[in-house]
């Protein structure tokens, strides 16, 4: 699902582009391990016409408050988002949560196809937080947390009680990744974005090597103040079991990955300008850190 940001800010500087619509149907059926997910990617992006592109899976929602702040915040006049929108190597972080509440309307068949899926989404516009304020209300009540809580290198690094205190306002630098596996979410500059490795098919490592690359291409990193996207409850896909099972007698498709995850990052290191780190490392201990920016006169 692609975000074109910028549309209506003259503002900001244009990347080339139409702004289509564009449904690519499949027409055959690949295996899970060979499905085409970067290249995709890379057509959609394509598309884009927007200064900024805002790039999730079809499972995460973003709230109601989320495009509008954005609008907001890339204003010029905006003293939260330092000129941060201006600046083409900077990635603005979406916090990502996910709903595990009890009022799951399709808990007893999640799993759906063609037209019934938007039957069964409708339902969880009920349940699933569209704003700030419902999302306290969920976390209060146990139905949300932050996703994928159970593998904290995922996205710990985003700091979420840091998210809560830093207001609505301004954008919370980050100054270095707590472990090489964060793969947040992020608002990136079109033109300046490098794109996604095509090599990487089917699941697994496919989007955190682009976040890879963005490092080592000297991106910035913050953190995008109230605006949020939510994880849908929905069935584990086959390619994401296939992963886990981690099993056959040839090398795998995970063993593939991991393999080409590994000379991937070589290359990267091997190409960039930066000898030893890049400006956004990690962090030392493998700590999660992140600074406040202070407003004026505090």
């Amino acid at each position: 699902v692609i975000f074109s940001i910028g549309a209506k800010q003259p503002d900001l500087p244009k990347c080339h582009g139409q702004a289509d619509l564009y449904v690519a149907k499949a027409m055959r059926e690949v295996e899970p391990e060979s499905y085409p997910v970067n290249k995709l990617r890379n057509m959609a992006i394509s598309h884009v016409k927007t200064s900024h592109y805002f790039l999730i899976d079809i499972d995460m929602w973003p709230s109601t408050e989320l495009y509008p702040l954005i609008k907001k915040m890339a204003k010029p006049e905006s003293t939260g988002s330092r000129g941060l929108f201006m600046d083409p190597l900077a990635a603005l972080i979406v916090p990502v949560f996910t709903y595990e509440g009890k009022e799951d309307p399709n808990a007893n068949k999640r799993y759906c196809s063609g037209f019934d899926c938007k039957s069964k989404s409708k339902k969880y516009k009920s349940v699933v937080p569209s704003s700030y304020d419902q999302l306290k209300r969920c976390i209060i009540k146990r139905g949300c947390f932050v996703f994928d809580y159970k593998n904290p290198h995922g996205h710990a690094t985003t700091d979420y009680v840091g998210w809560i205190k830093q207001g609505n306002d301004r954008i919370r630098d980050l100054s270095c990744f707590g472990t090489r596996r964060y793969e947040p979410y992020v608002i990136v500059r079109k033109c300046a974005s490098p794109k996604f490795d095509e090599r990487f098919t089917g699941y697994g490592k496919n989007k955190i090597q682009h976040l890879y690359h963005m490092r080592w291409e000297g991106f910035k990193f913050g953190v995008f103040p109230r605006g949020f996207i939510t994880h849908v409850p929905h069935p584990i896909s086959k390619a994401k079991e296939m992963w886990h099972a981690n099993s056959g007698s040839k090398m795998n498709h995970r063993e593939k990955m991991d393999r080409l995850y590994a000379q991937f990052c070589d290359e990267i290191k091997e190409s960039s300008a930066f000898e030893k780190s890049p400006p956004t490392p990690i962090c030392k201990g493998g700590h999660v850190k992140a600074t406040h920016q202070k407003k004026k006169g505090a």
